[in-house]
């Protein structure tokens, strides 16, 4: 029996259709892109990116502007990068201590002590 060695073909991005590079581009970690041809799947790209990419906040426009101001200087603030509902955040507080404080990374300012990632 013979094997064939497989290889890696590559693909310069700017020889494919615009349109296809931005859903390439559009990609999440752990997500794939399928081509199909008469509706059977013949090929499959998917992410090596191992991160998702930040995004800019506009601190002026807080997500949750009904908390409030906080003297940063006298607590540790703890701000959050996944949906938990401002109960969940209070009750996270709660249980941290008097000396923390538990924020929606939106409303949280620039200076947090501390980030929760999912």
């Amino acid at each position: 029996m013979v094997f064939r060695e497989r290889t890696t073909q590559r693909i310069d991005v700017t020889r494919l259709p615009e349109d296809v590079v931005a859903l390439i581009d559009a990609l999440e970690p752990g997500e794939s892109l399928v081509f199909v041809r008469d509706g059977a799947a013949i090929a499959k790209i998917s992410s090596t990116i191992d991160m998702v990419q930040g995004a800019i906040v506009d601190r002026d426009t807080p997500a949750e502007a009904d908390h409030p101001p906080i003297d940063c200087d006298s607590v540790t603030v703890v701000a959050t990068a996944m949906k938990l509902s401002v109960a969940a955040r209070n009750t996270l507080s709660a249980q941290l201590g008097a000396n923390y404080v538990v924020l929606d990374i939106h409303a949280a300012p620039a200076t947090a002590d501390v980030v929760l990632l999912p």
